[in-house]
């Protein structure tokens, strides 16, 4: 998990962090709409993460109980979710901007 620069263990501002597993649901796009939710957004165009199409899920959550951004990618029967959350002021979208385009699979 990454943590802005200036937190402490106990005043965490934002945090973005990858899970991984063995998918529940058939499909990336089918688990997005799940963590969508009710005021969430899957976005229609796919997210490359090093040549493997990726669902953006956008969300409008304002504290650290969910992310405000997320990418969900199937690779090799897992499932990857990068995900992005952070209090009132915190961006989280340019940091999750710069690893998207430096993400790299190890094989």
């Amino acid at each position: 998990m990454l943590v802005p620069l200036n937190s402490t263990p106990t005043q965490v501002s934002g945090f973005i962090k990858v899970d991984t597993g063995t998918p529940e649901t058939p499909n990336a796009r089918d688990l997005a709409t799940s963590l969508a939710g009710s005021n969430g957004k899957v976005e229609d165009t796919p997210v490359m993460l090093d040549g493997v199409e990726a669902v953006k899920v956008t969300t409008a959550a304002n504290d650290l109980s969910r992310p405000q951004i997320a990418l969900i990618a199937f690779r090799a029967g897992k499932v990857y979710m990068l995900m992005g959350a952070g209090l009132p002021g915190t961006d989280v979208a340019e940091p999750m901007d710069t690893i998207i385009k430096s993400w790299s699979w190890a094989n």
